[in-house]
């Protein structure tokens, strides 16, 4: 029974290979067009090519595709650099800015409250010369009254000396005539 066995294991293993054989010569065998044998077998060498060419370019474009990388992340460092800079002054500037606006909105409060006590200021001034010359023309209203009452207290008085006191019409005054010995 063992050499039965024995026997039987190696024809299988015989025959795997006779089949294994069988199917690599399929898949390998170059038939007259190229690709396909007259058996219906596949050019494994022609498709082992055709995929080494596909490869080598696909190499080729990764080979393209990596040095124009390598120009754009340069040009995107230079661009970096070059933006920077102006970035970083309009920030600097921006805030400068802000602050001198900061500066300008408290000097205009500053300047507002000036001006209203300026203004108050005017007011007061204005309402006290306006007294003052309320004042003056009452004072110009009461000697002009006085003065009336004076000439008519004087009136009254000339026409009682008039018939008893001496004439003084005649005596002259240094200071009428524009001449004063002073």
């Amino acid at each position: 029974m063992f050499v039965l066995q024995y026997v039987l294991l190696v024809g299988a293993v015989a025959v795997g290979v006779l089949v294994r054989r069988k199917q690599w010569e399929r898949l390998c065998r170059v038939g007259a067009g190229g690709s396909v044998s007259a058996t219906g077998g596949v050019d494994l060498v022609g498709r082992v090519e055709k995929v080494e060419e596909s490869v080598r370019g696909v190499l080729a474009a990764v080979v393209v595709l990596s040095r124009t990388v390598e120009k754009l992340g340069v040009r995107f460092r230079v661009l970096r650099r070059a933006v920077t800079d102006p970035i970083s002054e309009t920030a600097t500037l921006a805030e400068k800015n802000s602050e001198a606006t900061r500066i300008l909105a408290a000097q205009g409060n500053l300047l507002e409250e000036e001006i209203g006590s300026i203004q108050k200021v005017l007011y007061a001034m204005q309402q006290e010369q306006q007294e003052k010359q309320l004042e003056l023309i009452l004072a110009i209203g009461e000697a002009s009254r006085i003065l009336d009452d004076k000439q008519d207290f004087l009136g009254q008085e000339t026409a009682i000396s008039s018939s008893s006191a001496p004439d003084y019409a005649n005596i002259r005054d240094p200071n009428i005539n524009g001449t004063s010995d002073f």
